[in-house]
């Protein structure tokens, strides 16, 4: 693995997405930002994709931006995966959010191990396998007060 890297993949709302990783990953940040990649948050990093030349300008400007701040530029064909987390967010009963953790750093994913509830293959892959993401785990809606009524499909105690 590269000691930076930064990898692309495409999300249906949000254009085309880039992400650090590696131990390294603050080159990448800074081969991002110089590029023209737009910064949201979790450091996870946006070019709207409404204008393809511009897009295909950009990426390529990315490619040697990279090469100058020694990282590399990996794609991925997987759709991001926070699209996929938004959308069982939003089937979900009540007000949910999904947020994406980006484990830029590699010795970051360890601190994965402790929560695991599989020691089988799942240990396995998490402790051999690099992750650069966490799976998106929704944010449940607040509890309401004591003296409302719970909402359908809740399990709060009135």
């Amino acid at each position: 693995m590269a000691d930076a890297e930064i990898i692309l993949t495409d999300s249906r709302h949000n254009g085309i997405v880039a992400f650090a990783s590696g131990e390294k990953y603050p080159w990448a940040h800074t081969a991002l930002r110089e590029s023209g990649f737009q910064r949201g948050e979790a450091g996870i990093y946006y070019l709207p994709a409404n204008e393809p030349t511009a897009s295909r300008t950009t990426v390529a400007g990315l490619i040697r931006c990279a090469e100058r701040h020694h990282t590399t530029v990996s794609v991925i064909s997987r759709q991001f995966i926070g699209d996929m987390a938004d959308h069982i967010a939003r089937l979900l009963p009540g007000q949910w959010e999904a947020q994406v953790e980006i484990y830029s750093h590699p010795l970051w994913q360890e601190d994965l191990v402790p929560w695991l509830w599989d020691s089988g293959e799942l240990g396995r892959a998490v402790r051999t396998t690099r992750l650069p993401t966490r799976p998106p785990s929704p944010t449940p809606p607040p509890t309401p007060p004591s003296y409302l009524p719970s909402a359908p499909g809740t399990n709060a105690t009135t």
